[in-house]
């Protein structure tokens, strides 16, 4: 718990000392899930926090998220901001099933691209790598333990979709 009130701490610090405008967000992605959030935008610089959780699921699943990073490349005519980019992000992941409750933390790095409907509309689509980084199992009653290891377990495909609004 204090990692995610640290982590959630610096990136409203951090942010409200650069905090050029504003962007609200929704999407879905592995590992965040279905997801919604605000990200601070500075020049090339953006850092945000996201809140997730999957609909239908019978179990208790949410997820909350921070990354940071940059854009590079060309500039986009009609948002004057940059296309390309590059983000780092850490995130914690709850599910409660009827036998267990997993904390996973995960530290992803992705790259992709925006596209821009407007000025301040758009969407973004990223892709890369989640490592688990950190692992809570609590069992509520037993279970014969699996021989089985996966490397899957550890590092799982990241990516996602998201589409934002910007208020400068």
């Amino acid at each position: 718990m204090k990692a995610i009130v640290l982590n959630i701490a610096s990136v409203l610090i951090y942010s409200q000392l650069t905090a050029q405008g504003l962007e609200i967000h929704a999407g879905m992605g592995i590992p965040e899930t279905v997801n919604g959030g605000l990200r601070y935008v500075h020049k090339d610089f953006a850092a945000g926090l996201g809140f997730g959780f999957l609909p239908g699921y019978d179990q208790s699943l949410w997820t909350i998220s921070s990354d940071f990073g940059f854009t590079y490349g060309k500039i986009a005519k009609k948002a004057n901001s940059r296309r390309s980019q590059f983000r780092l992000g850490l995130t914690y992941y709850r599910e409660e099933t009827e036998k267990r409750i997993f904390k996973n933390y995960y530290f992803n790095f992705r790259a992709g691209r925006n596209f821009f409907f407007t000025q301040n509309v758009g969407f973004g689509f990223d892709a890369g790598l989640a490592f688990k980084v950190a692992e809570d199992v609590v069992e509520k009653e037993f279970i014969p333990p699996s021989i089985a290891i996966d490397f899957l377990d550890k590092v799982l495909p990241s990516a996602s979709l998201r589409f934002f609004y910007r208020i400068n």
